[in-house]
């Protein structure tokens, strides 16, 4: 993505400039707006209570409901393969949401093969994500990283997959 500067008048009637940070957290919010438009908040869990109806089996039953998000924080070391993402204004206050959204990321774990959703607040993760899909780079293989700090937090990144993957598991998250 190209550094863009917008120059908006100030008060005074100076020219500021937006810096590329600025404008992707302008971006971000129209973006939660647009996408919060065209999904139901009920749609995860919707299929999770499909799933338990269709189960067949009392361990079916029990399973079913395995297949909802997954904190990009629980899958550290994983390898997926991120087909598209879905930006949500982040609502709740007890977690510190520093670009005011928190993202879905659809995607396969290509170990696995399995369909992932996965849900993340890390900015370094979502700048990635809108990098990644500016430049047409979705979908694309990835690792989940983390990165403890000195006071005991973990920094969410997204890695470079190993190169001798084979071709990725052509699945899509439900």
């Amino acid at each position: 993505m190209a550094t863009q500067e917008i120059a908006e008048k100030a008060t005074d009637g100076t020219v500021a400039e937006k810096k590329p940070h600025e404008l992707f957290v302008d971006y971000l919010g129209r973006r939660a707006e647009a996408d919060a438009a065209g999904n139901d908040a009920f749609d995860i869990t919707s299929k999770q209570i499909d799933k338990i109806f269709d189960a067949e089996t009392e361990d079916d039953i029990w399973d079913a409901d395995e297949g909802g998000t997954i904190a990009c924080q629980d899958y550290i070391g994983n390898l997926v393969r991120i087909n598209s993402y879905r930006v949500m204004r982040s609502t709740n206050d007890e977690y510190d949401a520093a670009l005011g959204v928190w993202v879905l990321i659809d995607c396969v774990n290509l170990e696995t093969g399995d369909p992932v959703i996965l849900n993340t607040q890390s900015p370094m993760i979502i700048a990635k994500l809108r990098a990644f899909e500016t430049k047409n780079l979705l979908p694309i293989n990835a690792k989940i990283d983390g990165t403890k700090t000195q006071n005991g937090n973990t920094v969410l990144r997204l890695k470079r997959a190993p190169k001798l993957l084979a071709q990725p598991v052509q699945a899509t998250a439900e």
